[in-house]
């Protein structure tokens, strides 16, 4: 587990990021032979903004974590966290991590998405997925109902899932989490 004291300078900081934490989903691992493993139709179908089709292999550099972001356009905390997010992608080009953006607004509500993709200066690709596959198919790989946005999946370059974690995550805890898991 992170001790994140090591990331607060205050006993507030520490209980604001507590209560973020404190919605972690799961922290566990999933091969991947077992995400191989799954059939096909309960495999993350995404779409990107020109509506061709797309799955999380698709984001997988080779040698690279992929941090993958669900967020909906709506969502205060996505547009509040945005800009951090494209930084840390920004900053993460030529290193060892990757990020990638699945907007909850589904197909239907693409204008949306682009809305918020434009409105931030997004720079990192993006993916639309209706809220209940999501839903779906977070449940049959993780064990749990999606909670909401912002939600992220992290790989390892292995392709093997390695965490989940829903609410606001500080970039510096994802650098943290894949220097020890690297």
């Amino acid at each position: 587990m992170v001790d994140l004291r090591l990331y607060c300078k205050s006993p507030s900081s520490l209980l604001s990021l507590i209560m973020v934490m404190s919605l972690v989903s799961f922290w566990g691992h999933v091969s991947a032979d077992e995400v191989a493993n799954i059939p096909e139709a309960q495999m993350l179908n995404l779409k990107d903004m020109d509506g061709n089709k797309k799955n999380l292999h698709d984001y997988q550099i080779e040698g690279k974590w992929l941090v993958a972001m669900i967020w909906q356009s709506d969502c205060h905390i996505c547009n509040q966290e945005a800009q951090s997010y494209v930084a840390w992608f920004e900053k993460n080009r030529s290193g060892n991590s990757t990020l990638m953006g699945i907007s909850t607004d589904g197909w239907d509500g693409r204008q949306a998405a682009q809305g918020f993709i434009d409105k931030h200066k997004v720079t990192f690709p993006n993916t639309l997925i209706s809220y209940e596959a999501l839903n779906e198919y977070y449940a049959n790989l993780v064990g749990q109902a999606f909670i909401g946005t912002p939600s992220f999946l992290v790989y390892a370059p292995s392709g093997e899932l390695m965490a989940t974690q829903s609410g606001a995550v500080p970039t510096k805890l994802i650098d943290q989490y894949i220097l020890k898991n690297n």
